[in-house]
């Protein structure tokens, strides 16, 4: 069988088999022994009835199909025999076959392979990449330790309000410049909002359950947690529903061992332990961050042609995840349901093009990679942004 093997030009490959008489016979034949495993025809056993036979028992258009598959079977696994430097990815697609004059049948498809990176210019390898700041501050370590006081703190009903200590439950309304209600919501202030916002204070000192308190809609002075959703209020009424002193530990070497067993030993053991931590925790995050913008910058120095069965596999997958955080695919469906066709195509759309951004620099990594010879495990976190970046920063240092 001959075939010709055609560049395309985003990623992929026409493939063209050429098959003669002879060669379609012969095709047949094998199409046919698939069939005759299953056929039953009186006086045969199973698999050895003649091929004559069962070739009556099918419909032609049937064995037709069934030749041609075998063709296209057979023919495509001696394009990958006597091209192995090609890598072949996904389902073929656009097959079309016609007849011609002589008897040849030609059969074409598409098969898109796993895509090359160009390297277009030198200019990426003058990026510079600046080293890290990952050193936790003091003020970051005692805001952990804050954080850690606040997730184990005690609460115990009280009867009125105290800034520095109380978390009060609201009930809210807003109101239009006639005192008329425009919408209600709750919500829940602390020690720390009384902090940010003096006049909340004012407000709220002394305060009990069920005491009322208005004022002017000005969310400079109240804060963010007055937020009206869908109206534009001239006041709010607060009314207190629920008050709560809050009690925070003590870290003491006893309490530490509580929280954080053993091996960590007093407070100065828990600093090292939340510095250490949030080290590693800072330094993933900038190294990430490090990496996106110098591929972003880099791109231009490098083109990629994306075949379509890698876009099409990130769109599902993000498509995938979408649905998971929407309750699974019926829950997704009802969500694009939801909309007009138009917004349906629209996030469709936009979901692609963030897949087909986000495979353009997973490829010019690699290629970055490539260029400068570092051999990094995929499979390791952090282990490829950590590599590139010390290649990157001791070629910095060198210059």
């Amino acid at each position: 069988m001959e075939y010709r093997l055609n560049k395309g030009q985003n990623s992929n490959y026409e493939i063209e088999l050429v098959i003669t008489q002879q060669e379609y016979e012969n095709l047949k034949k094998q199409a046919l022994k698939h069939f005759q495993k299953e056929a039953k025809i009186p006086g045969f056993r199973p698999g050895h009835a003649p091929l004559e036979l069962v070739e009556k028992q099918i419909s032609p258009e049937y064995i037709k199909v069934a030749t041609l598959e075998e063709a296209i079977n057979q023919g495509f696994k001696k394009v990958v025999k006597e091209n192995s430097n090609i890598k072949f990815i996904g389902d073929i697609y656009d097959l079309q076959h016609n007849e011609e004059k002589n008897w040849n049948i030609k059969i074409s498809f598409k098969i898109d392979v796993y895509p090359q990176v160009e390297v277009l210019n030198e200019n990426w390898k003058t990026y510079k990449m600046e080293p890290i700041e990952d050193e936790p501050t003091s003020e970051e370590i005692e805001q952990t330790i804050k954080t850690i006081r606040l997730q184990n703190a005690q609460y115990k009903d009280s009867e009125k309000v105290n800034p520095q200590t109380s978390v009060v439950k609201l009930d809210l309304e807003f109101l239009d410049k006639d005192g008329k209600t425009l919408e209600t919501g709750k919500t829940i202030v602390g020690p720390e909002d009384f902090e940010e916002f003096p006049v909340l204070k004012t407000l709220f000192k002394d305060k009990k359950i069920w005491d009322q308190i208005e004022a002017e809609y000005n969310l400079k002075e109240l804060g963010p947690l007055f937020s009206a959703k869908n109206s534009k209020p001239q006041k709010v009424r607060a009314k207190i529903q629920e008050i709560k002193d809050r009690e925070l530990p003590q870290l003491t070497d006893q309490k530490i061992k509580e929280l954080f067993g053993e091996e960590v030993q007093g407070l100065d053991g828990l600093k090292e332990r939340i510095k250490e931590l949030m080290k590693k925790e800072k330094r993933n995050q900038l190294l990430t961050k490090a990496i996106e913008d110098f591929v972003s910058k880099a791109q231009e120095s490098f083109e990629i042609k994306l075949p379509q069965t890698i876009i099409q596999s990130e769109t599902n997958a993000r498509l995938q995840s979408l649905a998971q955080r929407l309750w699974g695919e019926e829950g997704l469906k009802k969500y694009l349901a939801s909309m007009p066709q138009d917004q349906q195509q629209k996030m469709i759309e936009e979901i692609k093009t963030a897949a087909q951004e986000s495979l353009k620099k997973f490829f010019i990594l690699q290629k970055i990679l490539e260029e400068l010879k570092i051999d990094a495990d995929w499979n390791k976190p952090g282990d490829v942004e950590e590599k590139l970046y010390q290649k990157l920063v001791k070629q910095d240092k060198s210059k």
